[in-house]
């Protein structure tokens, strides 16, 4: 099995999820492979930014989606 990192965020809160992201750069820099989910721009900000197919609203379900991805 293979380690990932999991960030979800919203449209919201880019911001510190960016953030987030410069902060694991900065004190882990060989971390695992980061996936960010929960953003339902059509230009996601981050590198690996996973696809959002649940309802926005439905926090559950868009981890359980991403995590299927991953």
């Amino acid at each position: 099995m293979k380690t990932a990192i999991l960030v979800p965020t919203c449209e919201a809160y880019v911001p510190v999820a960016g953030y987030t992201l410069e902060r694991l750069d900065a004190w882990w820099p060989e971390h695992p492979e980061v996936f960010v989910c929960g953003l339902a721009g059509t230009s996601p900000p981050f590198e690996r930014c996973l696809p959002l197919s649940a309802d926005p609203r439905d926090w559950v379900g868009i981890l359980l989606d991403a995590v299927a991805e991953v």
